[in-house]
């Protein structure tokens, strides 16, 4: 038998504990993968909101009038004109794989960039918090991704954190420094989260022509790969996890002679075992709602 939690601190904690105090039990899902089984189905996918994936009493994948999850999406880095000819941006949406983000780094005319290495960087993240959902780290089985650091005539990196029971990173953020600075982690830097930073995806940064190297190891995850809680020190099995956040940033490193790109990241399994759905008053939506008008504001 799962053990109930209470606790405060974000709107899911509090959605929680609200729902811990009710009457109603929790019904248990024995396996659903967020992606696959509900944010790429469909049309279900709309960008950032609320959504409603479970009936409570039941556990079956079946609205129910109350949200589940909330999905908010938050950009740096945006910009009409960067200085160097570049516009910038950001979008979310789904394909047949998973959840993408596109970062587009596009010349305002003519063809090239005006100056080798322009160093621009806009990053996009997309988080994914768990309202109603009482998810402990054994109840995440797989947490796959591509195209995180993939090779190409820009610098692509990544950072996956799962979140507390507070909806934050279990340890601080990793740093990525610029290009030409920042010393690669290509794994887990600590208790938490991934990082997708390796340099050799590119070539001949600070030439009038940078050139594709190899895609970093980090670059995809599948579910054969360490892509858990626990793979990356989050302990004991019984820690609550709040939800995900991935950050996906693009560095501009182009030289004069180089063309467009577009590059994307794809969250592709979020496989969740095991885990309760907890009814809750309708008034603690609210607290969901409130949340989501804070998670969801762009900024640049």
């Amino acid at each position: 038998m799962r053990r109930r939690h209470t606790f405060a601190g974000s709107a899911s904690a509090a959605l929680l504990a609200v729902a811990a105090g009710g009457a109603a039990s929790a019904a248990v899902v024995p396996a659903f993968d967020l992606v696959d089984d509900f944010l790429k189905v469909g049309g279900n996918y709309n960008g950032p909101g609320l959504y409603d994936v479970f009936d409570a009493a039941t556990g079956l994948a079946v609205a129910d009038g109350v949200a589940d999850i909330a999905v908010s999406v938050t950009a740096t880095g945006l910009t009409a004109d960067d200085g160097n000819n570049v516009s910038w941006v950001a979008t979310t949406g789904t394909s047949g794989t998973g959840l993408v983000s596109t970062i587009d780094p596009s010349f305002v005319s003519g063809g090239g960039v005006l100056a080798n290495n322009g160093g621009h960087r806009v990053t996009q993240t997309i988080q994914i918090d768990f309202l109603t959902l009482l998810v402990e780290a054994s109840d995440v089985t797989d947490l796959s991704w591509s195209s995180g650091n993939s090779a190409g005539v820009v610098w692509e990196h990544s950072v996956m954190e799962f979140l507390d029971a507070g909806g934050n990173p279990f340890s601080p953020t990793p740093a990525i420094g610029s290009y030409a600075t920042h010393t690669p982690v290509e794994g887990s830097a600590s208790a938490g989260n991934y990082v997708a930073d390796g340099l050799g995806s590119v070539t001949a940064v600070g030439t009038d022509l940078t050139v594709p190297g190899s895609n970093g190891s980090m670059d995809a995850i599948t579910g054969s790969e360490p892509d858990t809680p626990a793979a990356t020190g989050v302990a004991p099995a019984t820690t609550l996890i709040g939800g995900i956040r991935f950050t996906h940033g693009v560095e501009d490193v182009r030289g004069v002679d180089n063309g467009d790109t577009v590059f994307t990241n794809t969250i592709n399994d979020l496989d969740l075992v095991d885990f309760e759905v907890v009814p809750e008053p309708a008034s603690a939506l609210l607290l969901a709602t409130g949340a989501l008008l804070i998670l969801t504001g762009r900024r640049n």
